[in-house]
């Protein structure tokens, strides 16, 4: 795929599309197509050192943690229920 895209943007005729800056974070190189034009291209500004952790609030990391606490206990609520009803059933784990 990543062989035609190319083909297509060194084109003699002219190109059809053309390769995308890549995203901070990003696996995948990106494509746009030419035929209404060229893109706009916006600037992303790069991720600071310290990551997004310094947006984050001490409530909502807190918020967080409650969350994860009151997760865990609804799983493990519900791996005893799956037990019982494997006891019941007669069905090994």
């Amino acid at each position: 795929m990543e062989g035609f895209l190319q083909e297509l943007a060194e084109r003699p005729e002219g190109a059809m599309v053309v390769e995308l800056p890549r995203q901070p974070g990003a696996r995948e190189n990106r494509w746009a197509h030419l035929l209404s034009g060229a893109p706009v291209i916006e600037d992303v500004p790069a991720a600071s050192p310290t990551g997004t952790a310094a947006d984050v609030s001490v409530g909502e990391i807190a918020a967080l943690k409650a969350n994860v606490a009151r997760l865990e206990a609804e799983v493990d609520a519900l791996k005893n229920v799956v037990e019982k009803l494997c006891t019941e059933l007669g069905v090994s784990d």
